[in-house]
This record gives structure tokens, C-alpha cells and sequence, in this order.
């Protein structure tokens, strides 16, 4: 049930349907009454995993989906995902730098910001239950470009332990870009069988047989917010 500041709510159902790429069929489905799909991605995922009986699986998903423990927990599981990261960078839409435009160098342990200066890793603190690092350096206020990248005494810059498995994230989405035109081209089509609020589509690739890992085909799976029981029954059946 979705509540409201003043405690009124709307009862419905959130529909989490898996849905295969070559011939649309739905692989598996959860109904839940969370009204969010940020902690959906690692348990579909994994159902969806089970019933192809595939030891590695390629999710799709839109940025709806994005939670850094679920993807890490997907990760671990053996399921590869791609998804937009959402855009909520305050200094981005401010016309500053964004986290994006610094780049981290591993085998220094740094950063190395767009004036080109090294932000190094000062200390660690944990932000509900994640392992943060931070980095910054000393060389912000004189910095020519500092009027487009803070308006503090410096610029900082938080790394997540596990952030490498982000940054894998974004680099398979800038690699194959159409990734999410074929999530939304399954959308289309499976949205003509049904009324949906919300949805996703995940791409998923298997062996073609369980003994034979030659070959390679195609699914997906979707994921999908319906409203109402009868509504949740008709998701939950389509296809």
C-alpha cells in the first residue's frame, strides 16, 4: 500500500514478470505491494536465473532499478546487469562537474579531476551499511576551475568499496548502447496484452542447452507495476 503524508494510501500489487526475448513468453512473476522497484532487480533476477538452469544470465533493466547493493548482490549471483544510473548529481544540474568527470586511476588510488590535479583518498566512513572512501585535494582553492565544480572549500568525491562493479555498469551500457531501445521495444509489445503503470525489461543470455555453452540466444525479462488485485491477476497470467 503507497501512503501519503497525511496516512491516506492506494492498495495495489507490483508485478515483477520475467519475460523471455525470442518469443516473449514469461519465464517467472512476484507480486509484492511495495510500491518501489529499487529492491526488486537481485530477487527477479535470480528466479528468472533458476528457472533457465544457466550458470551466468545478461540483465537489462531501466534506471528504476538502480540500487548499488541489489546490483552488487546480482553481481555475486552470477548475473551481469545493464542500467542507466539515475540522474541526481545537485552539481550537474547546477553546470558543474559531475562525479562523472573525474576519473578514478586504481593503481594510484586516486582521482584525477577535469584541472587535471589528484584528489587522494583521505578516510572511510560507513553510510547505511556501505563502506565509503573520500577524496579530495588541497589544491581547490586556487584552482582556475573551481567556479565550475564546488562552491565549498573543496570538491570531494565518495567511492563505494564495491564501486568497480558500478563502473562495469556503466561501461557495458556505453558499449552497447541499443541495450535499452530493445528494453523498451519489449516494453511496447508486451504492454499490448495489459494495462501498466510502469515497467522494465531485462535481457537475459543462456546456453542453448543446459551441457552446451557454444551457442548463445537471446530472453529478457520485464518487470512491471500494476495497480489493484484484479489488475495484479491479469499481469501475473498475461502472455
Amino acid at each position: 500500500m503507497a501512503t501519503s503524508g497525511r496516512g491516506s494510501g492506494v492498495v495495489g500489487y507490483n508485478v515483477q514478470v520475467a519475460v523471455e526475448t525470442d518469443n516473449h513468453l514469461i519465464v517467472t512473476h512476484e507480486v509484492t505491494t511495495s510500491g518501489s522497484d529499487r529492491s526488486q532487480l537481485a530477487r527477479i533476477g535470480k528466479a528468472a536465473k533458476a528457472v533457465m538452469r544457466t550458470d551466468a544470465l545478461e540483465a537489462v533493466a531501466d534506471r528504476g532499478y538502480f540500487n548499488s547493493p541489489e546490483i552488487l548482490e546480482c553481481h555475486e549471483a552470477g548475473i551481469t546487469v545493464t542500467l542507466p544510473k539515475p540522474m541526481t548529481s545537485g552539481a550537474k544540474s547546477e553546470g558543474r562537474f559531475g562525479k562523472q568527470d573525474f576519473v578514478y586511476l586504481p593503481h594510484e588510488d586516486v582521482y584525477r579531476c577535469p584541472a587535471s590535479e589528484r584528489l587522494k583518498y583521505r578516510y572511510s566512513n560507513e553510510e547505511d551499511g556501505k563502506e565509503l572512501r573520500r577524496y579530495w585535494t588541497t589544491a581547490c582553492p586556487t584552482c582556475p576551475l573551481k567556479s565550475k565544480c564546488t562552491t565549498g572549500p573543496e570538491r570531494r568525491i565518495t567511492r563505494w568499496e564495491y564501486e568497480q562493479v558500478l563502473e562495469a555498469v556503466q561501461q557495458r551500457l556505453d558499449a552497447n548502447p541499443n541495450a535499452m531501445r530493445q528494453r523498451r521495444d519489449l516494453r511496447s509489445i508486451r504492454s499490448q496484452s495489459a494495462e501498466y503503470r510502469a515497467s522494465s525489461t531485462c535481457q537475459a543470455r543462456i546456453p542453448a542447452s543446459p551441457n552446451d555453452g557454444r551457442s548463445c540466444q537471446n530472453r529478457s525479462y520485464r518487470m512491471s507495476s500494476l495497480t489493484g488485485r484484479r489488475a495484479g491477476r491479469a499481469g501475473a497470467s498475461a502472455g
